[in-house]
């Protein structure tokens, strides 16, 4: 259930007494990180009493445990004017009006913040929009504070943020953004700027991400060539000679060598392709890319069901598999991550983790269309909460999957065969 709260920034002058990284102020902790780049960073020089006043846009993305969160620490007054939302109002709000505005906002950064995971566009699932009072410490600035998360089951390659929105109520443009990204393996600072909006972090050792809907299969060149020109008239001379023959008429053999000599001088005129049985049509992508492809879109019908609303897990399986198999994909994952049949139409399972074992392409020799299989294995882990206690759940699964490329949508998952599934934990009670 999402909450709204009035809370005050925990910014303190190293000078003051107190630990501000200490100080909570929801039910999440204020990143520490995020508070150290508002001073090395993002923060303005306030009051000679060496107080800190963090910039108007502070954003922050910390990724771990199959998910990527989003903190976003705005300025009231610049809030208002992005979005149109005073968050002064928020505590006042009935839980409906609340809902609202934090849909709002989600739409607002599928916009104008869009967070893209291994190519694929993710949207953002809003988990706290609070207004902070301002204190002495920050000049008395007030801040909107939004906190999103974006599913990314797996371990992505690389993640892009946008940050679009440089414009402020005053007319005075900002300069950019600083985004402090952090995961348990890294920590960066990326800048973004109105002529540079866009900023990629990459895992360390990561191939380069493949996007599913920019990587179109390739048109061979046919093999066969005919030159009609040089065939018409190489066909027209011995046809007039044969009939000159049979008349009894002089000058079959000159006119059989006239023919055949503007063959030769006209072969490289009027030449059309052709491609003989059983050549290739297409031309696919070679099997570390075919791999790659595959695995995005798998991993992205995971990540589907982060959401609780209908229509984006719909609108996020559309980015994964063709229009045919949405329906009975949905059905199948929603019942297995539910688990109705094993426990209770109150179970919920919330994934972990995705992890490849195994991805073969199997390519034809000679395709005739822009497709191809995989055989995967893989291993999902989540946990299962019923009953006021919880599991941890890890199945395994092997399936043979058939990719393929359309104009409209790109390379899609067209159809799967399950060859082999198993529980592989014991599923004792554990504390979550």
């Amino acid at each position: 259930m999402l909450r709204r709260r009035v809370s005050r920034l925990p910014l303190r002058s190293p000078g003051n007494s107190g630990n501000p990284m200490a100080m909570p102020i929801h039910r999440h902790h204020f990143p520490g990180s995020l508070l150290l780049a508002l001073l090395l960073l993002g923060g303005t020089a306030g009051a000679a009493d060496g107080t800190h006043v963090p910039a108007p846009l502070n954003l922050e993305a910390d990724l771990r445990d199959g998910r990527l969160q989003l903190s976003l620490l705005i300025d009231r007054y610049l809030f208002r004017h992005w979005t149109g939302i005073d968050v002064r109002t928020l505590p006042e709000l009935g839980d409906e009006e609340y809902e609202e505005r934090c849909e709002e906002v989600g739409r607002f950064l599928a916009i104008h913040a869009p967070v893209a995971i291994d190519a694929i566009d993710v949207r953002p699932v809003i988990e706290d929009l609070a207004y902070l009072e301002g204190t002495q410490d920050t000049d008395f600035l007030e801040f909107a504070e939004v906190v999103a998360h974006y599913g990314a089951p797996g371990e992505p390659g690389t993640i892009e943020f946008v940050w679009s929105r440089y414009d402020t109520e005053d007319d005075y443009p900002l300069e950019a953004a600083f985004l402090v990204f952090s995961s348990p393996e890294d920590y960066r600072v990326l800048q973004l700027r109105g002529d540079s909006p866009a900023a990629e972090w990459r895992r360390p050792g990561s191939r380069p991400t493949l996007d599913p809907e920019a990587v179109p299969p390739g048109v061979p060149a046919p093999q066969g060539a005919l030159p009609v020109l040089s065939a018409l008239l190489a066909l027209l001379g011995l046809v007039g000679g044969a009939r000159r023959r049979r008349a009894g008429r002089r000058g079959a053999p000159a006119l059989v060598l006239a023919a055949l000599l503007g063959a030769g001088l006209t072969s490289s005129v009027l030449v059309v392709p052709f491609r003989w049985p059983g050549e290739a049509r297409v031309e696919l992508p070679p099997p570390e890319d075919a791999r790659a492809l595959f695995e995005t879109l798998h991993r992205n019908i995971y990540r589907a069901f982060d959401y609780d609303d209908e229509g984006a897990v719909y609108d996020a399986l559309s980015r994964s598999l063709a229009p045919e198999l949405i329906d009975d994909v949905y059905a199948e994952i929603y019942r297995s991550l539910r688990m109705k049949l094993e426990y209770s139409e109150d179970a919920t399972c919330t994934i972990r983790s995705v992890r490849t074992l195994d991805a073969s392409p199997e390519m034809a020799g000679a395709p005739i269309e822009p497709a191809f299989d995989v055989v995967a294995r893989w291993e999902v882990i989540g946990t299962v909460r019923h009953w006021g206690h919880g599991h941890w759940r890890t199945n395994r699964y092997q399936a043979r999957y058939r990719v393929r490329w359309s104009e409209a949508d790109g390379w899609r998952i067209g159809g799967v065969e399950v060859l082999e599934q198993e529980r592989l934990d014991d599923g004792r009670e554990v504390a979550l």
